[in-house]
């Protein structure tokens, strides 16, 4: 959860859920104002989308055309919640490109498919077309703070996870 490596450009990371999101930013306006091609990447989950940073990070990046990319794995849930017991109806990258900022859809599953968004993004940034929003459908198979499986907790339908199971790359 406390990861850092600036060797290869990791400023670091945070258990604040949603801290990471404006940091990024920052690491993004530094990189455009010293003309650097790097671009700066937050991954971050789809409950992270409920802050209000969130928000406020994707207009300020879409405002100052940064070099960035927010990359959400939409895996349903949060904590142990149903996203649908949480937020409105929504679809992620649509919720996004209503910020004014390029939005994408992907299958998170396929990871050819995540490679091609992934550098399509990169392309962009470096274009000077500011960020992109990229949402990966997946499914979280383990638990939501531990390796073991907590869904006979009965938060979830087992058939729905094994039905995800039969996709698993």
């Amino acid at each position: 959860m406390h990861l850092i490596d600036k060797s290869v450009g990791m400023a670091g990371t945070s258990a604040i859920v949603g801290g990471p999101v404006p940091i990024t930013a920052g690491a993004a306006l530094s990189l455009k104002m010293r003309g650097s091609d790097r671009v700066a990447a937050v991954f971050l989950g789809d409950a992270t989308t409920e802050e209000g940073v969130v928000s406020e990070t994707l207009n300020f990046a879409a405002l100052k055309q940064l070099p960035m990319i927010f990359f959400c794995e939409n895996n349903f849930y949060s904590v142990q919640s149903p996203l649908a017991t949480r937020q409105p109806g929504r679809e992620l990258h649509r919720w996004a490109a209503g910020h004014a900022v390029e939005s994408v859809l992907v299958d998170g599953t396929n990871v050819l498919a995540v490679r091609e968004a992934a550098l399509a993004a990169v392309e962009r940034a470096r274009q000077g077309g500011g960020p992109t929003f990229i949402e990966a459908r997946v499914y979280r198979f383990r638990a939501h703070g531990g390796a073991g499986d907590d869904s006979k907790t009965g938060y979830r339908d087992l058939a729905e996870l094994q039905q995800w199971e039969a996709l698993d790359p």
